[in-house]
């Protein structure tokens, strides 16, 4: 899976590593599509009351993991 690879590859490389920019580009290129998933779903949550759908579970826990990543990402690559 793409999170996974991207977690090991920042906690492989060096801090401040000039690397680490591309995978904070990476990681930018895959919220936007992450987005664009979320746009072609549509309304995912028919209302407030009703628990989410998986496909909204499953989107939420990417763009979790895809910030989780990023502040990951960009404290290395600023820590330098």
């Amino acid at each position: 899976m793409a999170v996974a690879a991207i977690e090991t590859e920042i906690t492989e490389t060096p801090v401040g590593a000039p690397e680490l920019a591309g995978t904070v580009a990476r990681i930018a290129v895959l919220e936007g599509e992450l987005e664009g998933i979320r746009a072609a779903l549509g309304p995912l949550v028919p209302d407030a009351a009703s628990p989410p759908s998986e496909e909204e579970q499953t989107v939420r826990e990417l763009e979790r993991a895809l910030r989780n990543l990023k502040t990951a990402a960009e404290a290395r690559r600023d820590a330098g």
